[in-house]
């Protein structure tokens, strides 16, 4: 029998502004054994997933549309990271990470319309921008 990883789909970015962040993830083990690290500007937090944010769809298929609401600067760099609670370890793929192995940061912008990926320790100059209308 084969073992399923951790994380079937995502984390997909749905949204992100000063005042929210949304991701989404497929995952075949529970989420409860999940949590959301998300830093920035205003330190490292992590964050359990509430029961309402998660969706069994099967015995090994669970979907979670994480929401967090928190007041975000403009031009803050976040970086987000989903942790195995029992291990304190990413269950992200290496296939979601640049080729240095670095996790990709969102920086927000001043609209609600923009977010910016920057690879780490790249200077925002260098940035790709990606519209969300």
């Amino acid at each position: 029998m084969t073992t399923l990883p951790h994380l079937l789909a995502g984390p997909v970015l749905r949204r992100t502004n000063k005042r929210e962040l949304t991701l989404w993830f497929a995952t075949s083990v529970s989420p409860q054994s999940l949590s959301v690290s998300v830093s920035g500007e205003f330190g490292k937090h992590s964050y359990a997933i509430p029961e309402s944010q998660i969706l069994q769809l099967s015995p090994k298929l669970w979907i979670v549309q994480f929401y967090l609401q928190h007041s975000f600067e403009a031009y803050d760099k976040l970086h987000y990271d989903i942790v195995d609670l029992a291990f304190n370890r990413s269950v992200l793929p290496k296939n979601v990470f640049y080729a240095d192995n670095q996790r990709v940061d969102v920086q927000l912008t001043d609209t609600a319309d923009y977010i910016i990926h920057v690879p780490a320790e790249t200077h925002t100059t260098q940035a790709q921008t990606v519209s969300l209308s």
